[in-house]
């Protein structure tokens, strides 16, 4: 029965990242005037998040019931996806509590860097979550790890790309 809800939590927990990445994707380019900003995108990916949380939790649980708690939990992968999520859950309050309200007075630097961080979690976490040869010791948690701020710094070089590219358009009507 187990070997039956794995693949469907993992369904679920695909769902809710696709539904979430897509509209932060679109939140995030909307900082660079690439689209238009919705606000009805924040209660989508409120409702993303929440369904991402409650399926990972999930996953973890029919993992620790399938492999054991032992094996589960001596996991490189699993613990670098618990420091991802982390950092995930750090810059979802800071976007909110402190990025949000700068950037409607018209500060839009701390929302890049926080969005910049939010994004690089989610498209990294996608790749862990596919990643399935590296689990169960294949990578060192220091390898897996090294791959965020690889992700970070690409996301971080496009930001600025996108950035200047913003200032040329605004300088160039």
């Amino acid at each position: 029965m187990l070997e039956v809800l794995k693949p469907l939590a993992s369904l679920w927990h695909i769902i809710a990242f696709a539904c979430g990445f897509l509209f932060v994707f679109q939140s995030y380019l909307a900082l660079f005037g690439q689209v238009r900003y919705d606000r009805r995108h924040n209660r989508i990916i409120r409702y993303a998040d929440r369904h991402l949380w409650l399926s990972g939790f999930a996953i973890i649980a029919i993992g620790l019931l399938i492999n054991g708690p032992e094996t589960y939990l001596s996991n490189p992968k699993l613990w670098t996806k618990v420091t991802l999520i982390t950092i995930w859950a750090i810059s979802t309050e800071t976007i909110r509590g402190y990025a949000l309200p700068r950037l409607r007075l018209g500060q839009r630097l701390p929302m890049l860097v926080a969005g910049t961080v939010s994004l690089a979690c989610w498209i990294y976490g996608a790749f862990l979550g596919v990643a399935h040869g590296l689990a169960y010791g294949k990578a060192p948690l220091w390898a897996l790890m090294a791959g965020f701020p690889i992700v970070l710094l690409g996301l971080s070089i496009l930001a600025l790309k996108l950035k200047a590219s913003l200032a040329l358009s605004v300088d160039n009507p």
